[in-house]
């Protein structure tokens, strides 16, 4: 199940990676005045937790059928993880 946690969390970080680019370029602001740019930080937040979300997923130590339950729903309820993402994964689970 290890390919499965890098591919999943590489896909959260794939969409990490542009919003912390954004923020770190974003032009000089006056805090908490900036709707656009604290959208970006709740986004970059919301990831981050989905990652810690799926590191405990993974530390569980679910085995199986359990696990990859647990990593279906974990898809089914996280808004950074795409349908063609899941997919994949899914079809990953079911070879492994």
């Amino acid at each position: 199940m290890e390919p499965i946690l890098k591919t999943l969390r590489g896909c959260l970080e794939e969409a990490r990676a542009p919003i912390i680019e954004e923020i770190r370029t974003y032009p000089p602001q006056i805090a908490g005045c900036d709707v656009q740019y604290q959208d970006l930080v709740e986004k970059r937040n919301g990831i981050s937790a989905e990652m810690n979300r799926l590191d405990a997923l993974f530390e569980e130590g679910l085995a199986g059928a359990a696990l990859a339950n647990a990593i279906d729903s974990f898809m089914k309820s996280s808004a950074y993880v795409d349908d063609q993402m899941a997919g994949r994964i899914r079809a990953d689970l079911k070879q492994a």
